[in-house]
């Protein structure tokens, strides 16, 4: 019934609770009534309200100051009944979230207003009356001013739960706090800044949706939650006529008030009328503030440099503060964004179970990567087929616009569909349903932003395209010259430094493509981009070779084996044999960058790692993966790769045999792929 809470402490869930330390900010909430203290404090307040109701019928009030220095938050954003675990009967809401930190009850009296200071000062003192007035307190105040933004707990006395975020049970939660926050409180009363109060005595209080002229009149009384929910409508014209330019003001005013919901729409305005440097600055201060999301969206810009200088490592920082916030999509992101493939299966099968656990809360993109995984046995055995049947259903049923994507490129290679011959009908019918992918993404979403990236995302096979249909080059080194699409640099890039779509191989050109990608964000180029500074014997120093190599192997696993042939030979570095070995391991891995072009993985790499798995150097000897480490490399179209693929071929484990065929299939494919070896070894077809 809402009037009281009710812990069970033998009910739990699989999962945990990250922290997140914000600036110390201290509030004073004043409680006038038994219903208020009810209505606020649902775990004691039916006690409290029986031994002070006749002091508060008097004039008297009970005063709380908190002093908050951070949150502890669950990344789910949904928990069925069937997950519980436990003596659970009688449950209905779960913790999605906590904030942390130190509180004071006191009694006052209404005729005098007091402050958050004044009351935790109370709550400090020793003498007989402040005795008096003090009804709880938990947690060191003086403790809790040692906190900071950057802690990853909350200092020593100052972790006491002060508010409890709370979520039904089977319903998906909202993102945002705002779309959420007329719910808050019991029936019967509404949320008055901080505190729950009777509707017909509240001065403010959070709209609805569905009530526009409410949300309008709330936010003219300058209540931020129904500024930002008016906001969020007015920018994506839904249940009211659009209106960018009113939309970022009315943000605009909330994130000024100090609602982290508000600097994220802002944000988000910003971002869509490429107002970069702004929208960072927005998102900035949602982060800081504990915003989960906005930590998310700027760890987006920060990765590929939009408004401000890349920084792979620091995008990787703001993921973890934003899972830590209770982003579940920060956590799928981050998760993915982890080496995958050969040498990493404790990492492989945490992201597989990552994936799996935004697939049942939901998360499109979760179901779309657990799909990807089972396809190519990230943290499980490969099974294409159900990895296929994942996506399709994703797709088909759901109408997933994310597995649609993975399941036309999977139908493109021929991947679990039991078809993989080089049918040119299968090849253009992927190409066909990827293009209405993008044609259709405004019935996926309102966000111009999202729709741009699934249409982006969609045309992962351009440069596939441009191999079946060489007549459309033109149109994508036409793009490259565009301000922003630096993919379409990327491919002109890739079919010049590999000679393909009956273009002759030039380094000049591709070094000119790789560079304009690379400088608008497509991080393989940057890798691509030294090996045709290499190619040219241009004069470069060796530490901006280093870099371009390392920002291509962090962010899409390319390059790793050519910087691990650095440390390898300690070439403009300490040598370090292990950092090299790290390195092939990541390189030697299923990168991002594989959906939209095979190629893109990092044979030297495999080779690397195969060749010393084989000899036993560095680490113990082992034919099975040196055998592994070739065929992933083989499947990007690594002659050499090939080659040694072959050789090793019984060696494999069955799911790989039974993709490549039989080992003389294998060396076949190393002579395609420009094996000397592989074509005097290979039978006859």
């Amino acid at each position: 019934d809402c009037q009281g809470l009710r812990l069970l402490p033998d009910c739990r869930v699989e999962g945990a609770y990250g922290f997140v330390g914000v600036t110390l900010k201290q509030e004073a909430i004043r409680l006038e009534n038994v219903d208020e203290v009810r209505a606020n404090l649902p775990l004691h307040g039916a006690g409290l309200a029986v031994s002070i109701g006749g002091e508060l019928e008097r004039g008297a009030t009970l005063d709380i100051a908190l002093a908050l220095v951070g949150k502890r938050a669950a990344a789910r954003s949904e928990v069925s009944r069937d997950q519980l675990v436990g003596q659970c009967t009688g449950a209905t809401h779960f913790v999605r979230a906590a904030t942390v930190g130190a509180f004071v009850m006191s009694t006052g009296q209404r005729a005098k207003a007091t402050t958050a200071v004044e009351i935790l000062s109370i709550g400090a003192g020793a003498s007989s009356e402040s005795d008096k007035q003090v009804k709880s307190r938990d947690g060191n105040v003086a403790q809790c001013q040692k906190g900071t933004s950057s802690d990853e707990q909350p200092p020593d006395q100052c972790g006491a739960l002060v508010r409890l975020d709370l979520a039904v049970l089977g319903q998906p939660v909202p993102t945002f706090e705002h779309e959420r926050a007329a719910a808050i409180c019991p029936k019967g009363f509404v949320l008055d800044g901080e505190k729950c109060t009777r509707s017909d005595s509240a001065t403010v209080h959070p709209c609805q949706a569905s009530q526009i002229n409410e949300c309008f009149d709330q936010c003219d009384r300058g209540e931020p939650r129904s500024c930002t929910l008016l906001s969020a409508m007015l920018a994506t014209g839904q249940g009211v006529a659009k209106n960018v330019d009113r939309a970022r003001k009315l943000a605009h005013g909330a994130c000024e008030a100090g609602y982290s919901d508000g600097c994220v729409w802002l944000g988000t305005i910003d971002d869509e009328a490429r107002q970069h440097e702004k929208a960072v600055a927005s998102y900035e201060r949602a982060c800081a503030a504990g915003s989960g999301r906005g930590c998310t969206l700027l760890a987006a810009m920060v990765r590929v440099g939009r408004g401000l200088a890349a920084d792979s490592g620091r995008a990787r920082q703001l993921l973890e503060r934003g899972c830590a916030s209770g982003d579940v999509e920060a956590c799928v992101v981050l998760e993915g964004g982890e080496p995958l493939g050969v040498g990493d299966d404790e990492r492989d099968r945490r992201a597989l179970a990552q994936a799996k656990r935004a697939c049942e809360q939901g998360k499109p993109r979760g179901c779309a990567t657990l799909g990807v995984y089972y396809a190519y046995g990230i943290g499980v055995e490969p099974d294409p087929v159900r990895g296929y049947s994942v996506l399709s259903q994703e797709c088909e049923q759901k109408k997933n616009p994310f597995a649609c994507i993975q399941q036309y490129t999977a139908m493109f290679y021929g991947i679990g569909t039991g078809t993989e011959d080089d049918g040119p009908w299968r090849r253009r019918q992927s190409l066909s349903k990827l293009n209405e992918v993008c044609d259709k993404a405004g019935s996926f979403t309102s966000s111009k932003a999202e729709r741009d990236a699934l249409c982006a995302a969609s045309k992962s096979l351009d440069l596939w395209e441009v191999i079946q249909y060489p007549e459309t080059l033109p149109n994508r080194e036409l793009a490259c010259d565009g301000a922003d699409y630096g993919r379409a640099c990327y491919i002109v890039g890739r079919v010049y430094d590999r000679g393909l779509a009956g273009a002759k191989r030039d380094v000049v050109k591709a070094r000119a493509a790789h560079q304009a990608a690379c400088l608008r964000g497509i991080a393989p180029s940057c890798a691509y981009w030294a090996d045709a500074l290499v190619a040219e014997g241009a004069t470069v120093d060796d530490a901006v070779l280093r870099k371009l190599y390392d920002r291509g192997c962090t962010e899409a696993r390319v390059g790793c084996g050519a910087l691990g042939d650095r440390h390898r030979d300690g070439k403009g570095v300490t040598r370090d044999p292990n950092k090299a070995l790290d390195l092939y391991r990541r390189g030697c891995s299923a990168g991002p960058y594989r959906q939209y072009d095979v190629a893109a993985q990092d044979e030297v790499a495999c080779l690397r790692l195969g060749a010393l798995h084989e000899t036993g150097r560095q680490v113990p000897r082992d034919l099975g993966k040196a055998a592994e480490a070739y065929a992933f490399g083989c499947r990007g179209g690594g002659g050499e790769a090939c080659l040694h693929t072959a050789k090793l071929f019984d060696h494999l484990p069955d799911k790989s045999k039974e993709h490549f065929g039989d080992a003389g299939k294998v060396y076949r494919r190393a002579c395609k792929h420009g094996s000397k070896e592989g074509c005097a070894k290979a039978p006859a077809p």
